[in-house]
């Protein structure tokens, strides 16, 4: 179902408020959404969650993409590619907060590590 969403997250200097596809069930969560940057650059992302195992994928595409995989029983491994090259990122899930009828966002918080130096994050979906 299209509905629209805002996005918190360290990545926009305000939230991001956009139109997505969300298809939320007992068993998943998916959301797909695009952003346009500045610079004209669009960037796709697509956003799934197993409710059974709570595991996250968020996939982006465009002049950047990545593939980060979200667990709170383990550290995990992604890819980042950006115009200047591709990196191996480490991400360590301090939690997952599911959607539910009392609470309309979705939120991760994370430490992405590249190397030993991390940063940590806080990305949340709210349902509008």
């Amino acid at each position: 179902m299209k509905r629209d969403i805002r996005i918190h997250s360290n990545a926009y200097e305000t939230p991001l408020k956009t139109a997505a596809i969300v298809d939320m069930t007992d068993a998943v969560f998916h959301a797909a959404w695009a952003s346009k940057a500045d610079d004209g650059d669009v960037s796709s992302f697509r956003l799934d969650l197993d409710r059974s195992s709570g595991v996250v994928t968020l996939i982006r595409t465009g002049s950047v993409s990545s593939r980060l995989i979200f667990d709170t029983s383990k550290e995990t491994e992604g890819t980042v590619g950006t115009p200047f090259g591709t990196f191996d990122v480490r991400i360590r899930t301090d939690y997952i907060n599911m959607p539910s009828l009392m609470d309309n966002c979705f939120t991760i918080s994370y430490t992405l590590f590249t190397g030993e130096q991390g940063e940590g994050n806080l990305f949340k979906i709210e349902l509008l």
